[in-house]
């Protein structure tokens, strides 16, 4: 007989036989208090800390010619986790987030643009039966036109990771934005080179896409700037004492 014991408000269930978890601070906890402020502050950190680290892995693929598009993929996938959890962090890396959310997203459809263009140029031009010189305009475009969309991308990583950072460790992002600047201006401007070297053979694919493999070997000149930026996202994704001072809660292996 339970006799007057009642039973539990949170599951139901009699007391004498309520279960252990039903104690749990989690569980009693009601919206606006703040235990439940502290879950919602810890799913964004977890979130954050999964844009962190699905960011690096795209950073360090990034500057790869053969799987530029995976490091791509990692690395819109990683900003949106950042953007989802930006909060977690206060008010300055939710506005830098959202800063760089818009200017990743700006740098990839301007790369995306000037690709699709180079590519209906080139398929128009096969069908014509115009020659590889022919293409040097739009090349030209293929060439330049990605550079601005480029350093859009760069400046978006530096800031996604920005206020992550203590005040004496804030200048390690924008150091290596200025490092992938220089070495995506050199890039750009020694691949200009190979337009020079498009000569009459008809506009095929094979020639074309010789043409943007060559193009894009000049890409690992950025290496040293996606590498470090990589290795920043992932040393902030192990570190504990980065979610303890974002949150102000105590370190845990594993949170």
């Amino acid at each position: 007989m339970l006799g007057d014991r009642g039973r539990c408000p949170q599951c139901g269930a009699p007391v004498g036989f309520a279960p252990e978890y039903a104690w749990y601070p989690a569980a009693t906890a009601t919206p606006g208090s703040p235990a439940a402020a502290a879950a919602r502050a810890m799913r964004s950190w977890r979130r954050t800390r999964t844009g962190l680290l699905l960011s690096g892995l795209g950073l360090a693929l990034l500057w790869i010619p053969w799987v530029l598009s995976l490091g791509a993929l990692f690395l819109s996938l990683g900003s949106t986790f950042l953007f989802l959890g930006a909060r977690a962090a206060g008010r300055r890396h939710f506005h830098a987030v959202l800063v760089a959310f818009l200017a990743l997203a700006a740098g990839g459809v301007l790369i995306g643009a000037v690709l699709a263009a180079f590519v209906l140029e080139a398929m128009d031009a096969a069908y014509r039966n115009l020659r590889m010189e022919d293409l040097r305009p739009i090349a030209g475009v293929l060439v330049w036109g990605t550079l601005p969309g480029t350093l859009a991308i760069a400046a978006a990583v530096a800031l996604q990771v920005q206020f992550l950072l203590p005040r004496r460790r804030r200048w390690f992002p924008t150091g290596l934005l200025i490092l992938l600047a220089l070495t995506a201006g050199a890039a750009t401007w020694l691949s200009g080179g190979e337009l020079e070297g498009l000569g009459p053979a008809l506009v095929r694919m094979d020639p074309v896409l010789d043409l943007m493999n060559r193009l894009s070997l000049y890409r690992a000149l950025e290496a040293p700037a996606y590498v470090g930026f990589a290795a920043l996202y992932v040393s902030l994704y192990l570190a504990p004492e980065v979610r303890a001072r974002a949150l102000g809660l105590p370190s845990a292996p594993g949170a």
